[in-house]
C-alpha cells in the first residue's frame, strides 16, 4: 500500500515530462485503486492534538479567573485562525507544539490571553515575516489588523 498525494504527484509528473502530458491518465499505469480520505473536522483535529500534548491539564492548572474558557476560546480561535490562513495538519501540530512550550514556560500564575497566543501561533507559523516585525516593534497591531481583514469573510467563522 502507497498513500500519496495524488495532485502533488499530477504536478511533479507535468513538471517532468511537460505540461501536455495527461498526468492523471499516465498515473493510472501505476495505480490501481484509489481511496480517498474524507477532511479531518478542524475543531475536532485542535481537541485531539490538545489531548495528544497533554494540555488538559496546563490549562486546567492556570490561575485564571477566566480558565474555564481559555481552553475553548484557544481552541475555538486557533481553528478559526488555522482555516482562515489554510494551514496544514502537520502545521497546525507544530502549532500546538509551540503552545506547548509557552504554557511550559509560563509559570500557572502568570495570565496568558489564549486569543492572542493563538494568533501569534499562527503568524509564527504562516506569516513569519509579520510575525518578526511584530516581535521586534516594526510592525503594530494595525498591521496584524489589516493582515486578518484581507483574510477571506466566509473562513473567518466559528463552527
Amino acid at each position: 500500500m502507497l498513500s500519496i498525494d495524488k495532485q502533488q504527484l499530477e504536478a511533479s509528473t507535468a513538471a517532468v515530462y511537460g505540461s501536455a502530458i495527461n498526468a492523471p491518465e499516465y498515473l493510472r499505469r501505476f495505480i490501481d485503486l484509489e481511496y480517498g480520505i474524507p477532511a479531518a473536522h478542524s475543531k475536532r483535529y485542535t481537541e485531539t492534538l490538545i489531548k495528544r500534548f497533554g494540555l488538559e491539564p496546563v490549562f486546567a492548572e492556570r490561575k485564571s479567573s477566566e480558565v474555564a474558557y481559555d481552553r475553548k476560546n484557544f481552541v475555538d480561535f486557533f481553528t478559526m485562525l488555522a482555516d482562515a490562513v489554510g494551514l496544514s495538519l502537520r502545521a497546525r501540530e507544530r502549532c500546538i507544539t509551540r503552545l506547548r512550550v509557552v504554557m511550559d514556560l509560563t509559570p500557572p500564575n502568570h495570565y496568558l490571553d489564549p486569543i492572542l497566543v493563538a494568533l501569534l501561533i499562527v503568524l509564527r507559523s504562516n506569516k513569519q515575516d509579520l510575525f518578526t516585525r511584530l516581535i521586534s516593534g516594526e510592525a503594530h497591531a494595525e498591521t496584524v489588523m489589516e493582515y486578518l481583514a484581507s483574510l477571506p469573510v466566509a473562513s473567518l467563522t466559528i463552527v
